[in-house]
């Protein structure tokens, strides 16, 4: 079986995806770790709502859970539908490249179609049509979408918050 990479983005000051690449493995570990950190009645971490001593728990846990994420800057682009789309054209070629087995982005009803297309159009200029599994997912419906979410609004923050994901970031891809 193949990673499972969950993508979310940050469009603060210029267009960001993230993507957290999670083995089969860990996948039962790491949901066991963002329910554990989600506080009672919260349906979801969102690192937009949280507390900074939050932020920083949150962050701490990923670091010692070893996880690893790929940053997307689309800081080259001035539309950001077309950094997007630039970002998750590059993201479905990487998860080819890795043979990921699924590949899950936050719901954003607005762009939805358009990632669908753009993850086809690259499935099938690699030649492997039905080698991705590929959905959209609300975050409080698949909770790993938390790493990413965390991991964008720290890059776009920047400064301190910044340096706190560098155990984090596998890689930045500039766009």
């Amino acid at each position: 079986m193949g990673a499972h990479i969950f993508a979310d983005e940050s469009k603060r000051s210029s267009f960001v995806l993230v993507a957290a690449v999670i083995p089969p493995d860990d996948l039962t570990k790491m949901r066991q770790l963002v329910a554990g950190l989600r506080l009672p009645g919260q349906r979801r971490l969102h690192f937009v709502g949280e507390q900074d001593s939050r932020r920083k728990q949150i962050l701490r846990a990923f670091v010692a859970a070893g996880v690893q994420t790929v940053i997307y800057d689309g800081a080259g682009y001035r539309d950001g539908k077309v950094a997007r789309d630039a970002a998750v054209a590059r993201l479905t070629a990487d998860a080819i490249r890795l043979r990921a087995d699924r590949l899950v982005l936050e719901l954003d009803d607005s762009v939805a179609a358009k990632d669908r297309l753009v993850i086809r159009e690259q499935l099938v200029k690699a030649g492997v049509p039905e080698s991705l599994l590929y959905e959209h997912r609300r975050a409080h419906e698949e909770c790993l979408l938390s790493i990413p979410d965390a991991v964008a609004w720290s890059w776009s923050k920047a400064g301190p918050w910044r340096k706190q994901i560098e155990p984090l970031v596998g890689k930045v891809v500039v766009l």
